[in-house]
Formats: C-alpha cells, sequence, structure tokens
C-alpha cells in the first residue's frame, strides 16, 4: 500500500522493514526505496527496490517491479501489429535491467528474411500480412508487453535469460509459418545482459549484431552475441568513426601490387589496394573496413582517395618516363548504385593530365550479382570515357557465363579458388 501511494504522489520513498527469517531464528531486516523515472514515451514510472544486507531480493524485487510498470499509462502502439513502440519498449527494457542490476534479462532481435521478395513477388498486401502475424507469433511466446516491432520487418523481444533459448526457439517455429504458401526464414540474435553499466540501446545493438552475423543465409539462423563479436563491433564503430581522420591523417595509405604477365613475367600495371594501420603494428583487414564502408554507405570516401592517389602515381609515373604508368583500381559495388562513377574519375584523372585508358575499373563479382541494369549502365559510361573495366574474383558468386556476356567486360579475373 505505501508503495502504490508513493507512485500516486511526489514524496520520497525509504522504508525499513524488518521480518522474522524463516531459516534461522533471527530477524530479517529489508529497506525499500523507490524513485520516480520520467520517460518521454511511458510517463512516469515509480520504481521501488528491495535490498536486504546490501542484496537485491530478487522475488520482492521482481513482484513490485512488475506491480509498479503495470500503472503505464502512456505507451503507444504500431499501427499494423498493435504491438508497443519501440522507444516505449527501450524504456521498459531499461527499467527491467535497472530493477535486475543489470543481469538476468536476455534481449532478442528478429529480422525476417525474405521480405523484399515477398513484397516484390505477392505485393505489399501479403507482406503486412506477414508482418502482421510475425508480431503475433512473437506476442504468444514472450507475451505483448515484452515484445516490439523496431522497425519495418525487424522485431525485437526480452526474457528472462533462462527461458531464452527455449522461448526463441517456439518464435523461430511460429515466425516460419507467417506466409500461407511458403516457409519463412528469420535471422535471431540474442544479447544475455551481464554488465550492470548495459545500457538498453547496447543490448539491442548487440543483439541486432549477432543476427547479423549469418544474415547471408538462405535459412533461418540463430546466434548469441560473444566476445568475438564484441571485438567485430569495436572494429565496425572505429571504422565508422574515424574513416575521415584516417584518409585525413594518411593512416590510410594506397599499396601497388605488380600485375605481371605471364607470358613474359613483365609487369603491365599496378593494382592500388587500401590499407588502413590503425595503430604502429597494427593494420585492419580490408575485409572488415570495407563491409562496414558498404553498410553505412561511406565507400565514396575511400573509392575517391583511392582514384586520387592513383592519378597523382599515375601521372609522377608518366612525367619520369617510368614504366609501367598504368593501374587498375577497384570500386565499391555500392558506389555503382549511388554515385557516376565514370564522371568522378574522369574529373580526378582529367585535373592531373592522366589518359583514361591508364586506369582500368576493377568490379567484384558481388556486384555484378546486385542490379545488373543499373551495372550496365555504369560500364557503358566507363566504356564512353576510354576505361577499360574488369571483373574482379570470378567464381566466388553466382554470375554465370551469360551474365559475363551481358556486362560486357574487357577482362576476367579468376578467384583461385576456382582454379584449384
Amino acid at each position: 500500500d505505501l508503495a502504490v501511494m508513493f507512485s500516486n504522489h511526489d514524496d520520497t520513498y525509504d522504508v525499513s522493514y524488518r521480518t522474522k527469517n524463516a531459516t534461522r531464528d533471527d530477524w530479517l531486516f529489508i529497506r525499500a526505496r523507490g524513485v520516480h523515472v520520467d520517460s518521454a514515451c511511458l510517463g512516469r514510472v515509480s520504481l521501488v527496490v528491495y535490498t536486504t544486507e546490501g542484496d537485491s531480493v530478487g522475488g520482492l524485487e521482481h513482484r513490485l517491479g512488475t506491480e509498479v510498470l503495470a500503472r503505464e499509462t502512456d505507451v503507444r502502439y504500431d499501427e499494423l501489429t498493435g504491438l508497443q513502440m519501440f522507444n516505449c519498449f527501450l524504456d521498459k527494457v531499461q527499467l527491467r535491467m535497472d530493477m535486475r542490476r543489470g543481469r538476468g534479462t536476455s534481449i532478442i532481435y528478429l529480422d525476417i528474411a525474405d521480405m523484399k521478395s515477398i513484397n516484390a513477388l505477392d505485393g505489399l498486401d501479403v507482406g503486412n500480412k506477414v508482418i502482421l502475424r510475425t508480431g503475433e507469433a512473437l506476442a504468444s511466446v514472450f507475451g505483448s508487453e515484452s515484445c516490439s516491432r523496431a522497425s519495418a520487418d525487424r522485431f525485437v523481444a526480452m526474457c528472462p535469460t533462462i527461458s531464452a533459448a527455449g522461448m526463441v526457439g517456439r518464435a523461430v517455429d511460429a515466425a516460419s509459418r507467417t506466409h500461407d504458401l511458403r516457409t519463412m526464414h528469420v535471422h535471431v540474435g540474442i544479447y544475455d545482459v551481464q554488465d550492470i553499466d548495459d545500457s538498453a540501446v547496447v543490448a539491442y545493438d548487440r543483439a541486432k549484431w549477432a543476427a547479423t552475423v549469418d544474415a547471408g543465409t538462405h535459412t533461418s539462423t540463430v546466434a548469441r552475441f560473444d566476445r568475438a563479436m564484441s571485438k567485430d563491433m569495436e572494429i565496425d564503430s572505429y571504422v565508422r568513426t574515424n574513416i575521415d581522420t584516417a584518409i585525413n591523417n594518411g593512416d590510410i595509405r594506397v599499396w601497388y601490387q605488380p600485375i605481371v604477365d605471364a607470358r613474359n613475367f613483365d609487369v603491365g600495371r599496378y593494382e592500388a589496394l587500401s590499407r588502413w594501420f590503425k595503430e604502429p603494428g597494427e593494420m585492419l583487414s580490408p575485409v572488415s573496413f570495407m563491409s562496414t564502408l558498404e553498410s553505412s554507405h561511406a565507400c565514396a570516401k575511400l573509392d575517391t582517395f583511392v582514384m586520387k592517389s592513383v592519378a597523382n602515381e599515375s601521372a609522377r609515373r608518366i612525367a619520369n618516363k617510368k614504366i609501367p604508368s598504368a593501374f587498375s583500381l577497384n570500386i565499391s559495388r555500392v558506389d555503382f548504385s549511388e554515385v557516376n562513377v565514370a564522371r568522378e574519375l574522369s574529373r580526378i584523372l582529367d585535373s592531373v593530365g592522366v589518359p583514361h585508358d591508364k586506369v582500368a575499373v576493377e568490379i567484384t563479382e558481388s556486384a555484378a550479382e546486385a542490379d545488373t541494369r543499373a551495372l550496365i549502365n555504369q560500364i557503358n559510361k566507363l566504356h564512353d570515357n576510354g576505361f577499360s573495366v574488369w571483373m574482379d574474383d570470378f567464381g566466388t558468386g553466382l554470375s554465370s557465363l551469360g551474365a559475363l556476356y551481358h556486362l560486357n567486360f574487357d577482362l576476367v579475373k579468376l578467384d583461385m579458388g576456382l582454379i584449384r
């Protein structure tokens, strides 16, 4: 009763109780302390935590915490699924984590893998029905007040860590049956909150990261966030934050790898390769920083830097009459959908007087698989401006020989794995 009165007033709440210890012949002293938490989404929420001799009393804390949370009146809901809005959910997760001292709660992130194809092939109405049914499936497993639609086809839920594996298994099974004619696939990430300093946003980000580990597979996946993922996430954050500084300070350097003609062993040209030195003696893997730059749509920064470096090096070699003075460089698949590559590369080479036939543009096979029509348009523009265009690492993806014909590459570099 005192806790309920506290939740309806602005008074302080600090009460001590004593009760007979059930296991020993003495008294158990309990202290109850309350705070009001103002949330933009939930309004004012009252939280009372019970402790005894410095330790939290889990049963009492959980029971009252649930009762107090039920007094929320300003929760908003998603129009399509009826689940609570994402920001409201995060507020609730944070309160749950605060009550449990950051332990015993797991955050679940779920991404529907097939939504783009469903919307394209079956229509938006069918896609919305899948999203609605997925929300209903999650609500049936985790409870409607313990899950939310984070955005589009992505959902998030919370549950006790001890029950996470079983509940996730049931959720994946239920989500697979949300389409009338096909089996749905989902990618799920789990983060078990352990650090008292974790925030709800951090917990969500880590669960989301775990879900992306196997997101490229065409089946349902479940992954738990671990130490290796934590390191990858740190690198991702570092790359996003420091790309501009790294370019300006010279931490990213362009190395030139000779391309040798197997017929006479002459060096015909050089391939420009990016290398990022994070600290003295520590070099970031190109795979790690390129994936981050692509996902953050920041590849143009790096590619422009490499174009300028190649242009200056080629101009220097031409002026000094050094052979060869020709180069090739890789362009990210993201740039082909966001940048007029032919125009940008022409502008940079023309500024230092380098002929266009001195530079070949390499395109990865994965870029060729993404959007063939857009890529054909970009390749045609490159050819019209005097550049040769190569396919890099053919054999690592799913491209067919027919695709090579339509894309009109001047040269195809075979992946070593295709030859072995």
